[in-house]
């Protein structure tokens, strides 16, 4: 009978030991990914599709929903860098800096417990590889912009896949980082090309897009051409590959919608939005993927801060909101700006404006603000640009209270075991203590 007993305890206790030590791990956090905004992108896909309410995003389908408080060590409005380093290590510190504590003292993410643990690592984003966020979970740096320095601090992390648009500076004093991958082990796949060959890859990984487009971000999905990777697309690919090369011990992949945070910046709503989508249907393969392997599988899904103190609604349109006039939006603010040379006349950039956004049109514009706007474009073609970007989000009832960043809470939502402490109220730091917790259980 002891025996018995004995054995059902030992049983129950290594059931309970799988439940909480899972297979596979995704990290999604989106880069400036307000609450506000979030219910303006199920507005706008609710609007699309004809009919009046919310189309919920896929990322709302995790069943543990939260909140996160976002402040740094040093103020309560923090940077990409210090959030992500409390998201990647759990622990604060001040703003700029990279992996440390503000005594630069370095600190350690849960990817490299992961690592430790055994289970391939992919970090990957929609930004240059060396940006704040992935940096965050492989880098040591007092900076975030010693760019090359960071890119360097990817070698001796070792992860399986790094992935992005590229780096920003790949050669200082005649160092070339890309170059030192290849001495390390690494080979280098380039867009959707490098997209197809990585499942089969036998060598870890540094993934970039093609030659000749931007090393500082993938085409804004606004934007975006079929030639260019996204972020879903990099997610359905790192699975196959990191799910082969972690074998037995699984995985852990960290994705970045980054350009989210870029399009709030610029109050760019459209844009905005759109990155939204695009970062949620990289969180919807993982996702299907999870309904496939729900014992195995962590998802978490969060925002390093809020960017821009976007608004469902403004002074001068009160309790209406016209979430459809986005969809006549073709083009983002960096796309419309590359449009106009330094020769382009005021006529020929208004044309632009009326095609591209839609003023004049869906966009109300009276007379008094197209002078104003001519006024402007004389002086500075990027104030005029800003200003015209404003009357595309006041004619939409949305509001911008900044072009930074604020401390509004954000969004948590997960699923799997040992996760549901993070529904509710929780600060930044908790959601990878929760992590470590599970990964590497003391």
């Amino acid at each position: 009978m002891k025996k018995c007993v004995l054995t059902l305890f030992l049983c129950l206790s290594l059931g309970s030991l799988w439940a909480v030590q899972p297979k596979y791990v995704f990290y999604f956090i989106g880069d400036g990914m307000g609450i506000p905004l979030l219910t303006a992108t199920e507005h706008y896909r609710a609007h699309k599709n004809g009919f009046y309410g919310n189309e919920r995003l896929a990322m709302f389908s995790l069943p543990i929903k939260g909140l996160s408080t976002t402040y740094c060590s040093d103020s309560y409005i923090t940077d990409s860098a210090a959030a992500g380093t409390a998201l990647a290590t759990g622990r604060k510190t001040d703003t700029g800096m990279i992996g440390m504590t503000p005594d630069s003292t370095a600190v350690y993410s849960v990817a490299v417990d992961a690592k430790h643990a055994g289970k391939a690592v992919g970090v990957i984003t929609s930004v240059s590889i060396d940006h704040a966020t992935p940096a965050s979970f492989y880098a040591h740096r007092p900076h975030r912009n010693q760019y090359h320095d960071i890119a360097l601090d990817g070698i001796a992390a070792a992860f399986d896949l790094y992935g992005g648009a590229g780096l920003l500076k790949p050669v200082v004093d005649d160092v070339d980082v890309y170059r030192e991958y290849e001495k390390a082990g690494y080979v280098r796949l380039k867009g959707r090309d490098g997209l197809k060959k990585l499942p089969s890859a036998k060598s870890p990984v540094v993934l970039t897009e093609r030659d000749g487009a931007s090393a500082s971000s993938l085409a804004l999905a606004i934007d975006r051409t079929d030639d260019d990777m996204t972020l879903a697309d990099m997610v359905r690919a790192s699975i196959d590959y990191l799910k082969k090369r972690g074998g037995d011990k699984g995985f852990f992949l960290m994705a970045e919608g980054g350009q989210i945070d870029w399009a709030c910046h610029s109050n760019d709503a459209a844009t905005a939005i759109e990155e939204v989508i695009d970062f949620d249907n990289a969180i919807a393969v993982a996702y299907r993927f999870y309904q496939k392997h729900p014992d195995e599988t962590l998802i978490i899904v969060t925002a390093d801060h809020e960017t821009g103190g976007f608004a469902l609604g403004n002074r001068k349109m009160g309790y209406t909101m016209n979430i459809g006039v986005l969809s006549h939006i073709d083009g983002s603010a960096e796309a419309v700006r590359q449009l106009l040379a330094d020769n382009t006349s005021w006529c020929e950039a208004r044309k632009i404006l009326e095609e591209r956004w839609s003023l004049g049109a869906a966009v109300p514009v009276s007379d008094k603000e197209w002078a104003e706007l001519e006024k402007m474009y004389g002086k500075s073609r990027s104030s005029a640009l800003d200003r015209a970007l404003l009357l595309v989000s006041t004619a939409a009832g949305l509001g911008w209270t900044s072009g930074s960043h604020s401390a509004a809470p954000v969004i948590v939502l997960a699923a799997g075991d040992g996760l549901e402490g993070l529904g509710g109220m929780v600060d930044n730091v908790d959601i990878p203590k929760t992590l470590r917790g599970i990964i590497n259980p003391r």
